[in-house]
């Protein structure tokens, strides 16, 4: 159940890899560029969907194409490995935008990915990666990534997507064997949840039947998600620095 969080961790990472590490730190906050109402409160007259007496593989296949039919939905991410806690706040949409967080041993990446192209916005990353001087000119602005190193990543920009979540979450290779269902919440919503030895997944019991949570059985192993079908737009930030002209 872990592998999951830990790969959907380690995907958003990966953005910024071909420039030598993680990004880590930068402005608390989501990851601008991004633009939608506060959650909505879960309705409590929305009727049952008569999850429950479905066998588990057919719970498990409605949520997959519930999620795969989704607009937009948010992500949270806790999880923890030997190399310490990471942390990630990601918004999908149905297209190929994206836009969040992520924390990795206390320090913050923000991430947006829109158009084809890839933005970061993370002081420490050029202290790290550059020399001082380029920490300085850079600061805490927006810096577009060079195409070399977007042609790089290109495979994981198709993760960077509702479907990609979709594979990575409901990975048939890796999918564990449900012991229970039973009648549960997740993030105050009514959920039936699927429990296995490593952990549990929570969908919703009423209206479209939507994976609100996945429980890896342990402290710092979520994966949350809300905000579904909203209304969302994401865009490039303005004045985002190219890197590939400050190299020369």
């Amino acid at each position: 159940m872990s592998k999951r969080i830990r790969v959907l961790a380690a995907a958003v990472v990966l953005t910024a890899l071909p420039l030598g590490g993680c990004g880590r730190d930068g402005p608390s906050g989501g990851g601008a560029g991004t633009s939608g109402p506060p959650p909505a409160a879960a309705s409590t007259t929305v009727a049952d969907n008569g999850l429950l007496a479905r066998p588990a593989k057919e719970i498990l296949a409605a949520a997959e194409r519930a999620l795969r039919s989704a607009r937009s939905v948010q992500v949270e991410v806790d999880y923890k490995d030997k190399d310490g806690p990471i942390r990630m706040n990601m918004r999908f949409t149905k297209g190929k935008d994206a836009a969040g967080w992520i924390e990795q041993a206390g320090t913050r990446m923000n991430l947006v990915a829109t158009g084809g192209k890839y933005y970061v916005r993370s002081r420490k990353l050029w202290e790290q990666q550059g020399n001082a001087d380029l920490a300085r000119l850079i600061g805490d602005r927006w810096v577009l990534l060079p195409s070399a190193v977007v042609g790089e990543v290109t495979p994981f920009n198709t993760d960077l997507t509702i479907g990609g979540l979709a594979d990575m979450v409901f990975d048939s290779g890796s999918t564990p064997t449900f012991l229970r269902t039973s009648r549960s919440t997740a993030g105050g919503r009514p959920a039936v949840r699927l429990q296995a030895m490593d952990g549990s997944y929570y969908i919703a019991a009423t209206g479209k039947p939507y994976p609100l949570l996945v429980d890896g059985a342990g402290d710092h192993q979520d994966m949350t998600f809300s905000r579904y079908d909203q209304d969302l737009v994401i865009r490039a930030p303005r004045g985002a620095l190219d890197l590939e002209k400050l190299r020369g």
